[in-house]
């Protein structure tokens, strides 16, 4: 068959194979044909139909038309490489998931990234040990710790309080921390056996994080034992398995993406800000009577929120949201003060502290206005300072965590509050001073 009669379905069907878009094809066959008039010594048409390309290039095809009929050959597209799971930060509570005797901490962490690897398929990113110096462990002990790959050895002074739990509270203050950094499920592995914890852990797995929890359970109490965590698994036993490294890459993890900041507020004098007020520390001691506090002279709740909301709107925003959220030791208010108090528009909360038996809903009153320092930031629909009436020492850490993230904090507090606490803090405002301008 003459060339001149090959009609253009022919070679249409011959090249679409080729994944070639319709319109080059015609353009490749324009050139053909313009090719053949010039040379005209062999039937483009029969190269084509026998898929012939080389000698079909080799002989009539310019270098352009080339390229463009076999150098655009479409290549089928690969299956998209499915992602890892996000990496897994471990905590651990140094004095109630220590190492076995004769383990080094080397070979136990390595076998828990293997056990982790294992169970979710995710690597560790990091691995936070956290001890407090009253523990009293050598020198010679901590640095076996320091030549751990991605380890950090987290020392914690004894709380001012001498509370005596002091790493715990620290520990459990990064994992607020570690829900406000990171959207779920970001997996957080914690190594404890104590219960202090539970409350934290439930919280956390209400809100769709990935939980893995190793404990001793020869050590543990019901609380710990019955949780509801995504893993669970007993470290000293995991501490002491070597398994495979199988397909772990020996690399450290990449850690989950950051939480993205709330947007900054287009116009500010619509917004209100919500208020923390610490009692404890706010307040001064009753001379007379033990427990109670008294307000300082001069500074009544009338006053006290009068001064705060003339502060927030002297800034430019709406005033405060709602009522000033209180909290105090239980039985540290009497009647009358809480009910002046709730008049002028303060919500009080009282808690217990901790007993040695740590019953539910017993808590500090500083790891409470942490929490809800927490939560409120979490909260937030666009970036508005937070304000925090206090004068605790022992607030300086979240304070300083929670602005190093991008939040902010405003605080008010008395003369007599710790520099690093008014330095943590995005602006501050000395409470006498401000009331003294009433």
């Amino acid at each position: 068959m003459s060339y001149k009669r090959m009609d253009w379905q022919s070679a249409h069907t011959a090249l679409k194979p080729l994944g070639i878009e319709v319109a080059k094809i015609n353009e490749a066959i324009k050139e053909l044909l313009e090719v053949l008039r010039k040379e005209g010594k062999e039937n483009p048409w029969a190269l084509i139909c026998a898929n012939n390309f080389e000698r079909l290039a080799e002989k009539l095809f310019p270098s352009v038309l080339t390229e463009r009929v076999i150098g655009e050959k479409s290549v089928p597209e690969r299956e998209p490489t499915p992602e890892a799971p996000p990496s897994t930060e471990i905590l651990v509570d140094l004095e109630n998931g220590g190492l076995p005797a004769g383990i080094l901490p080397c070979e136990a962490f390595m076998n828990t990234r293997r056990h982790i690897y294992g169970l979710n398929s995710s690597l560790v990113h990091t691995i936070r040990v956290y001890y407090c110096t009253r523990a009293g462990f050598t020198e010679r002990f901590l640095s076996s710790f320091r030549d751990v790959d991605g380890l950090q050895l987290v020392e914690v002074p004894p709380n001012s309080a001498g509370k005596g739990d002091d790493a715990d509270l620290k520990l459990k203050y990064d994992m607020l921390f570690h829900e406000l950094a990171h959207p779920p499920p970001a997996p957080l592995c914690l190594i404890s056996s104590d219960k202090d914890y539970v409350e934290t852990i439930k919280k956390m797995m209400d809100n769709n994080y990935e939980i893995l929890l190793g404990h001793d359970p020869s050590n543990s109490s019901s609380e710990v034992t019955n949780v509801a965590v995504a893993y669970k698994f007993p470290f000293p036993t995991v501490y002491r398995t070597v398994l495979p490294a199988g397909a772990m890459p020996p690399n450290l993890g990449v850690s989950p993406p950051r939480r993205a900041l709330p947007p900054l507020p287009l116009e500010k004098t619509n917004l209100k800000l919500k208020v923390l007020f610490d009692v404890a520390s706010t307040l001064d001691d009753d001379k007379r009577k033990k427990k109670l506090k008294v307000f300082p002279t001069g500074l009544t709740p009338k006053v006290i929120r009068f001064v705060t909301e003339r502060l927030i709107t002297d800034e430019g925003y709406g005033g405060i949201c709602g009522r000033i959220i209180s909290i105090a030791l239980a039985e540290t208010l009497n009647k009358k003060m809480k009910q002046e108090m709730e008049g002028s528009d303060f919500d009080v909360s009282s808690l217990y502290p901790p007993s040695k038996s740590k019953k539910a809903g017993q808590e500090y009153t500083d790891v409470r206005i942490g929490q809800l320092m927490q939560s409120s930031s979490l909260d937030l629909e666009h970036l508005v300072p937070l304000v925090l009436i206090s004068s605790d020492p022992n607030l300086i850490m979240v304070v300083e965590e929670i602005v190093s993230m991008g939040f902010l904090v405003y605080l008010v507090h008395r003369e007599t509050a710790p520099t690093e606490l008014v330095n943590a803090a995005t602006r501050s405002w000395v409470l006498e001073h401000l009331a003294s301008n009433t």
